[in-house]
């Protein structure tokens, strides 16, 4: 329990000519002073009239969202009563939990603890381009603040009952209700889409705890940090409203309270169902987003795609985005209106068919200093030119490359909503182990014909740290069944790695460096330049069984689904020499020299 006796700092929310006329220095003639006393005391009167009155025909009006606690977990959910948001804390007024205070002792103390639940903690790193996991280490864990109110609150919507006049506390809203969540790894695209998200569309959603869908969802996020865009995309289609974040309902109800409040307020408020900023309410649901086996990221991404593919949500979804053309005999999908009801024939994310001969293959783009494939462009010219024969159905192979980051060209929900499309137009999707990866639960089979994330491991990492890299993508899509196929595709050949930049850095430095990486940080962070010969025989590989279940199954069960890039030989000048070949095993093959060497693994590509 977070329990701070010591008075906030406020703000600097006034002008500064009405900042200094507050803080008013006693040392004046008592005529000035109390002429002040009088003015200040005026001002916090009309702004809790002004408030009070303005709430109370907003709450005359409404009917207030419900919540379905039946289905919250305990553990990790709970719904408080007269709760009030400032900065980045919840302060109570519940009086089940107020303060008693004792006059011959001078001390105040709670009547019960605080419905507080040790599960609201969340683990977290800066975000970024690079891991700063591996840089700068994970930060402290950034831990929910719940507190009872205080006599020595600075902020005047939150003074407590007995310091304001007229003996009057906060307007509490009932007509706006936030739901604050809590997520560990909330800047990591793939943890938050894994546990975060999937776990509010289970509970929100699929067991309607919140059935009208009529909440505010505010994240609390550490150190006053921004939403992203996938929180946005990922979360929004759990409400009417657009998510939010803790601190900024606070901090926009701190302002229009020193503006005047209720219909002074400056501006409206999407998020606040009273149409103007507000920080107390009768009602507030906290939730820790745990993942869950019960949770299904998959189904998460349909229903996403779905939302955004929705007219009234900005759909249609871009049609074709990586120009793979159409397919005959396929119809694009249609985009629902919600204002409407009728459908709209508007073109979406082309649909993969079982009438399709060509395997459409997306090659995932990443920048920056760590785990990039540094001849991306050569290995998706060969796998465009490459004599491909017939395999699995696929007479042929067409090779697509991806970016999901923000450009000067496309950005925010627009770079989202074209990746989303790309990815559901592709069968296989190539991607370095990471946060990229995730896109993989865009991936849709269609009829007999299945999806698959060929996801691709620098040297050393899926071999030696299969406690690490192997419960992210390779359990969730096996543990949905299957729809989406998994396939591994670990680089062990020395030539094919080179060091990530920082780790190259500290080698090339006399400095002592002061950074948490090890073994495992630098085998993961690795820059790839992969064979394009590699790459291709595991394609096929996963290409034969892409629509012949029985075969995948059958794979599976011999632990031939993952394939093992063996070491090679490397000439001058960086030309490619011999090659170790790939062979197929079981994720975790730590031993995979010997293996080859046994005359049981099976080879996808000869060595040579």
């Amino acid at each position: 329990l977070i329990v701070n006796s010591a008075m906030p700092t406020r703000r600097p929310l006034l002008n500064s000519s009405f900042q200094i006329s507050f803080n008013y220095n006693s040392g004046v003639s008592r005529h000035d002073s109390t002429h002040f006393r009088v003015k200040a005391s005026l001002m916090i009167f009309i702004i809790s009239l002004s408030q009070t009155t303005f709430c109370q025909k907003e709450d005359e009006l409404c009917t207030p969202p419900s919540i379905d606690e039946s289905v919250a977990p305990s553990d990790f959910c709970r719904v408080l009563r007269k709760v009030c948001f400032y900065q980045n804390a919840l302060v109570s007024f519940d009086p089940s939990y107020s303060t008693s205070y004792d006059l011959a002792t001078n001390r105040s103390e709670l009547r019960q603890p605080l419905p507080y639940l040790p599960t609201w903690t969340s683990s977290w790193n800066i975000p970024g381009v690079l891991n700063t996991d591996a840089i700068v280490g994970n930060q402290e864990a950034y831990v929910l603040t719940l507190r009872p109110a205080s006599r020595l609150d600075a902020a005047l919507n939150l003074q407590h009952p007995q310091q304001q006049q007229q003996q009057q506390g906060p307007a509490f809203s009932r007509c706006t209700v936030p739901a604050v969540l809590l997520t560990d790894w909330p800047f990591n695209f793939g943890e938050f889409f894994a546990n975060g998200a999937s776990t509010a569309d289970l509970l929100f959603r699929k067991l309607k705890m919140l059935p009208e869908r009529d909440v505010t969802l505010a994240l609390a996020l550490p150190a006053g940090l921004s939403l992203m865009t996938f929180h946005q995309a990922l979360l929004g289609h759990l409400s009417v409203r657009p998510v939010t974040t803790l601190e900024r309902i606070a901090a926009e109800a701190e302002v229009a309270a020193v503006r005047g409040g209720g219909p002074h307020a400056s501006s409206a408020s999407s998020w606040s169902h009273d149409g103007v900023p507000r920080a107390c309410f009768e009602r507030v649901l906290v939730c820790k987003l745990q993942g869950t086996h019960q949770s299904s990221p998959l189904a998460t991404a349909a229903t996403v795609a779905a939302h955004l593919n929705n007219a009234a949500n900005g759909g249609p979804l871009p049609y074709d985005p990586l120009g793979f053309g159409a397919v005959a005999g396929v119809t694009p999908e249609v985009a629902v209106s919600d204002v409407s009801g009728v459908g709209q024939r508007l073109p979406s994310a082309s649909l993969l068919s079982d009438q399709d001969s060509t395997l459409r293959v997306a090659v995932e783009v990443r920048r920056g200093g760590v785990r990039t494939i540094r001849n991306l462009h050569q290995v998706v010219n060969e796998c465009n030119n490459m004599e491909w024969k017939e395999v699995g159905g696929f007479d042929r192979v067409s090779c697509r490359p991806l970016v999901t980051y923000d450009t000067p060209q496309q950005s925010g929900t627009d770079r989202f909503r074209a990746t989303v499309a790309a990815v559901r137009s592709v069968h296989v999707l190539v991607a370095v182990h990471g946060a990229g990866a995730t896109n993989g639960f865009f991936l849709r089979p269609h009829g007999d014909t299945s999806a698959a994330l060929l996801e691709v491991r620098p040297c050393g990492f899926g071999s030696i740290f299969p406690w690490w890299v192997d419960v992210h993508m390779a359990i969730n899509l096996p543990r949905l069944g299957d729809e989406v196929r998994f396939h591994a595709y670990n680089i062990e050949d020395p030539t094919q790695c080179s060091p990530s930049d920082y780790e190259a850095a500290m080698l090339n430095s006399t400095r002592p460096v002061n950074i948490r990486a090890g073994g495992g940080h630098f085998m993961r962070d690795q820059h790839l330049t992969l064979r394009p010969d590699g790459l291709m025989a595991m394609l096929r590989h996963v290409a034969s069984m892409l629509r012949n279940r029985q075969a995948y199954n059958t794979a599976k069960a011999l632990g031939r689904l993952h394939g093992y890039a063996l070491p090679g030989q490397e000439k001058g000048g960086g030309a490619w020499g011999s090659s170790g070949g790939v062979i197929l095993g079981p994720l975790g093959l730590g031993n995979f020299s010997q293996h080859a060497a046994s005359g049981a693994a099976e080879f996808i590509l000869q060595p040579g």
